[in-house]
Formats: structure tokens, sequence, C-alpha cells
């Protein structure tokens, strides 16, 4: 019999809360299982053959872990374990040196939240970053369940292979339940927060938020070292009134039901299993950009760690980002982490994952919808930059752009080169190209790569501009993918003819309205004393406004335009906003062969809120626009915003078609079906 052994540091706040799951499946393929960790108090372990009471402490420089070390060491060696998978930091390093000293045949380590990460206090890379990295030359497999942590251990570690899943898994039907509308006082606005009463968690700086906002209703569930603390720190407020410390519990579903939102200021984690369920609820939330909370929410629910006044900001006017959160969560389903990890566990070898070269995955406007439909279970997305990097180079101008611009290119090139390094070695399925791998100009030593990693893995090119004809993707890189790639995805015909017509045509979406009927219904009210049409674009199409003269026209953009407008900083917040309450979104297009290539993506955005819309017949425009939602060359709006029930009928139409023809679940099975 087959044998596995799975430690960590304790067992009723860690193995029992996490990976029951994972011992069942040992269990179920007839395994041996055993678990080794510190009995903090539970009752039974299911499915657990041997339990081995180990006595770590989670300081790491408590003398007590050199007993544990010991203890640990003979359980190893007497066990022979064919499987050790351990967790947690001080039980991974010390069962790593152990299985080490040991022999043992295969090492698993979970870093659920590496101590080092952006931000973190600089003796934490002193201390923590070069044990990690020495460790990881003695494990087999290191998994990580954030994008942050994997992309540094996957470009700077040396475990055999590096996986990066989903998170331990959610079961999100648990949670998705409709929503307790029976509320005292549907005036006070009830926060949630879920979580240990520890510094790290950080109620502070959530007491100090409410104490701004008078007409907010606090609770916070969770036990811990620090709730009298808290306590008296709300009395000091003036708050103890408002908020109520519920203590453990264990009927979380049924507390998010009544929740209008969820309030998660934590400091550090991994990835944040309470926020998951509160998005899995299809609650609003919001958080600190930390690591963990980047990997769920869009960036719009997000304030700056320790922000307390843009947090209660948050907190009053919160962005509608439910849908897409609750999108992106799918990913995190429990269902996909248990296959994810069955392979791993079983079938390492055959376990290939898909590889996606993009520039910046949350920060370009016009290629963050293409990319999010990346981000799917065993999918990696290679950024070339930083968000951060991506906007500071849009605040630069002048010479120091230019000397910024040539520090990017050089930061693209080491990033490229080490991905496709890993590519290399650890074979993916698929490459996924987004555009070019290397903007204007690509070395000769990282083509020779790709041609060598494309030699095991099937290349797909996948873009939505002229990126040739405006010099973005360079002559001898547009050739290779053209000729190398076994499948070309573009945004229209007019891209097609680039690449000899053999692309498949799969044009950019969005995620739809969820609520179709509501906000037609919010339109109305606003119909006849101020009807508004909207233009969202970025900076470099504002010249095709010279098309159009509609005064007050609304222009969500991330730089102004000078005309009778209402101009209307560029944010995914703001565009979110307008899209809403709009009732009419254009797209004019001069008739110029850079905008032949466009994929009529702002029309089909508009059409996934029921918006009617007007477009010039330029490009794929002329393919989109029907006349029973739409109007081509026609910029005149009196007709339809005079006449609510012709407006209501293209609206419902608008919304149809886009469900028929451009939906976001059509673009998704199409990803999943490619890569098959």
């Amino acid at each position: 019999m087959k044998k596995v052994l799975f430690v960590a540091t304790v067992v009723k706040t860690h193995i029992l809360e996490f990976h029951v799951p994972f011992l069942q499946m040992f269990h179920e393929e007839g395994w041996q299982v055993d678990v080794a960790a510190r009995n903090d108090g539970f009752d039974t372990i299911p499915f657990c053959d041997n339990y081995y009471d180990i006595k770590f402490e989670r300081n790491p420089f408590s003398p007590r872990n050199a007993k544990a070390y010991r203890a640990l060491l003979k359980v190893i060696k007497d066990g022979d374990y064919d499987i050790i998978h351990c967790h947690t930091p001080v039980a991974g390093v010390l069962t790593r040196i152990a299985a080490h000293a040991a022999r043992a045949r295969r090492v698993i380590y979970t870093a659920h939240g590496f101590h080092f990460f952006k931000g973190a206090p600089v003796k934490n890379w002193i201390l923590y970053y070069p044990v990690e990295k020495f460790l990881s030359r003695w494990t087999d497999d290191l998994i990580t369940i954030v994008d942050e942590d994997f992309v540094l251990a996957r470009r700077k570690f040396h475990a055999k292979h590096t996986w990066n899943i989903p998170g331990i898994g959610i079961n999100i039907e648990r949670f998705n339940a409709e929503k307790d509308c029976k509320k005292e006082d549907s005036t006070v606005k009830h926060i949630l927060s879920v979580g240990e009463m520890t510094a790290v968690k950080n109620h502070t700086d959530a007491l100090k938020a409410v104490s701004m906002l008078p007409d907010v209703d606090y609770s916070i569930a969770g036990s811990g070292v620090l709730m009298e603390d808290l306590k008296k720190e709300a009395i000091e407020l003036g708050i103890e009134d408002r908020v109520h410390f519920l203590g453990y519990r264990n009927d979380v579903p049924e507390l998010l039901k009544k929740a209008d939102l969820f309030l998660f200021p934590s400091l550090r984690e991994g990835l944040p299993v309470s926020l998951m369920e509160a998005i899995a609820a299809k609650v609003p939330c919001v958080a600190y950009n930390i690591r963990g909370c980047r990997d769920l929410l869009p960036s719009e629910c997000l304030a700056k760690s320790g922000d307390v006044k843009k947090l209660a900001e948050l907190i009053k006017n919160a962005p509608d980002c439910t849908e897409e959160a609750y999108e992106n969560l799918k990913r995190f389903d429990i269902s996909n982490v248990k296959t994810l990890m069955h392979d791993i566990y079983f079938e390492p070898e055959k376990s290939r994952y898909v590889s996606a070269y993009v520039r910046n995955a949350e920060g370009d406007p016009a290629s963050h919808y293409r990319i999010a439909i990346y981000k799917k279970p065993n999918w990696i997305v290679n950024d070339a930059i930083s968000v951060q990097q991506f906007y500071k180079n849009l605040e630069m101008s002048g010479f120091k752009k230019k000397l910024y611009q040539a520090f990017l290119l050089a930061t693209i090139i080491k990033n490229r080169a080490l991905d496709l390094k890993y590519d290399l070695k650890h074979k993916p399925s698929h490459v996924i190209i987004q555009r070019e791998l290397v903007p204007h100009y690509l070395p000769a030593f990282l083509l020779k790569r790709l041609k060598k990693v494309v030699q095991n893995s099937k290349l797909i090119w996948d873009f939505d501009d002229d990126i040739l004809s405006e010099g973005e993707c360079s002559e001898k890189e547009f050739t290779f993918l053209k000729k190398n790639s076994s499948k070309i995805v573009v945004t229209s015909d007019y891209l097609n003819g680039f690449v000899d017509n053999k692309a498949e045509l799969v044009p950019t979406t969005d995620i739809p309205a969820s609520n179709i009927d509501e906000l037609i219904e919010n339109r109305k009210k606003t119909f006849s004393d101020n009807f508004t049409v909207l233009w969202l674009g970025t900076s470099g199409n504002l010249k095709n406004l010279s098309l159009v003269d509609i005064p007050g026209l609304h222009v969500v953009c991330n730089a102004p335009y000078e005309g009778n407008v209402v101009n209307i900083q560029w944010s995914r917040k703001t565009a979110k906003e307008e899209l809403k309450s709009a009732h009419l979104g254009i797209m004019p297009l001069l008739d110029e062969p850079y905008n032949y290539g466009k994929g009529a993506f702002k029309l089909i955005q508009y059409m996934s809120v029921g918006l009617p819309v007007m477009a010039s017949s330029v490009g794929f425009n002329k393919q989109v626009v029907k006349p029973s939602f739409g109007y081509l060359d026609d910029f005149d709006s009196s007709q339809i915003s005079s006449d609510v029930r012709l407006w209501e009928e293209m609206s419902r139409n608008s919304f149809n078609e886009y469900l028929a023809r451009y939906s976001y679940d059509q673009n998704d099975r199409f990803w999943t079906e490619i890569v098959k």
C-alpha cells in the first residue's frame, strides 16, 4: 500500500479547515493517509489512518522546534512515505530538511503566502527569502496559491516543478443563495467582516473607518487575542453601539445573506478564504490592495494599505464589482482545485499547463477585457511589466518618458527570457502570444528560445489590432508567429486578411449585466430629463470624435477631449457607472487603415448592458450593428431620445443580440476548447 503524510503546524485551524478533501482523495485511491501536526484541540481527523502529535511552534526561532524536528524525522524515516505534502512556514521548513535527511521519495510544499512580498518589511526578505530559495532545491513540487508568489517562485527558485493552484478551493454553491431582504432599518448599511482578532487582520482600521460613517452597522465574526482590545477601541471611538463582536461562527453563509457589504482590512494574506466566501455570496466587497486580495477583486474595490480615509470612501460608495468578481472566482471552485491537485499528486508528468504572454493583465484598458478570459485553472498569465510600471509610463512625458521606456523594454526582455526559460524546462501544452512577445523589436536570442519552446508546445497567436502596420510588432516576429502558430485568433475580418484568412474570429467581449430589467427601468427614470449619450475609449481614439457633434456627450477616457462634452476620467469604476446610467452608446471611426482592424469591442460592451448604439460603418462595426438596435453613419439621436418605447425595444434587442452572438460564456467556451 502506498502512503502519504500531510504535515502542518496545527490540526484544527489548518488541516481540518483546508485539507480534508485531499485526505479523502488519497483515501479513495487506496493510500494510507497519515497526518503530523500539533494538537490544537480537535476531536477527530476524517480519512486519517495515523496521527502524530508534533509540537511545532509558529515562532521559527523557538528552541522547541528542535525537538519537533527530531520527532518529525523519526516519523518520516519509519513511515517510508511515497509522498510528503507539507504546509505552513515552520512545518514546511522543518519537513523539507527532515525529508532531505531521510532521503524521502517525493516532497510537495504548498506556500499559502510567502512572508516576503511586495511591500513586506525588509527583514522578511533578509530572513525568509534565502531560506525558501535554498529549500526549493529540496522540493519536488512547489505549489503557490497567489499569482505574485508564483511569478517569484517560477523565476527565482529551483523546485523540480512549480505549480500555481487557485487556492485551496471553495464550494461556491454553498454560498450562492438569495439575499435576505428583511432588514430592520434599510437606511443603515450592514457591514460584515470575518477573521481572527489578530494584528495582521487589522480590524483596527475597520473600526476607524466605521467611525467616519454614521449610517453603518458593523459586525465582526471571529475570535482571538485582541478581542478585548478591539472592544475598548470601539468604545473610545464612540461606536460601541454600532459594532457587534459575534465571536467564532460556523454560520457564515447566513451572515453573508444579511450583509450589504463585506469589509476585509487585512494587512497580509495568502488567498483569503473569507473574502472568497463573500464574493461567492455576491456581496459587494472592499479590501486593502494586498497580495491575495488583488487576485480576487478588481482594483476599484481596493484601497491602498493603511489608507483609512479611502477605505471609508469605498465603504460609503462601494463599486458594484460583484459580477466581475464572481466570474473570476469560478476558477477557485473546489471542483477545479481537486482536479488540478489530483493530476499533481498522481500524474505530475502529464499535468501540463497553458502559458499566456501578455503586456499586462490589469493596467491596459484596451487589453484588460481580452486578457481577463485567460485567467483559468492551470493557465499561467505572464505579464511583460507590472501594473505599476504601466501606469508610471502613462504619467511621464518628454525625455524622461523615453528613458523610462528604454528601461521598460529591458525589463520586458528580461522577464520574457525568464518565462521562456521556465516554459522550455516544463513544456506547457500551449503557448499563447497576445499581440506580440516584445514590442517593436524581438532580440534574436528570445526568438531562438521561443522556437525551442514551441517545438514541444502548440503556439496560439491572439491579436486584436493592426499591430504590424503600426510597428508594434516587428516584421520578423510577425512572420514567425504567422508561420508557426497552430491557431490564430483575431477580432475582425480585416485582421484575418493579414494572416491569409487562416484565423478564427473571436471579438473581445465583456461580462453581461445580470439585472437588465432593473437597468432599463432605472434609465427610464432619467430618459426625459437627462438622456445621456456615451463614448468610451482611450486617448489614441479621441480623434474619432471629430465625426460627431453631440452637446453634452459623456466622454470617458484617460485624457480629456476639447469640445462641448462632459469629460470623465477613465477608470473601471467610472466606466461601469456610466454604462449603467447612459441611454445610448456611440463608436465613430475615421475611415483609415488602423480603424479597419478594430473589433467593435466598445459596441459589444454597450450591448452587454443593453444600450442601443450608433457607429460608423468602418471595419467590424458593419457586421455588428443591426437596424433592430442601432444606426450606422447616423449620429442624430433626436428620434430615439424622443420615443421611450422605441428606445426600450432597441435596448432589449441590443442585449439579446449580445447574448446570441458575443457573450462572455461563448468566448470562455472557445478558449477552453481551443487548448484541449
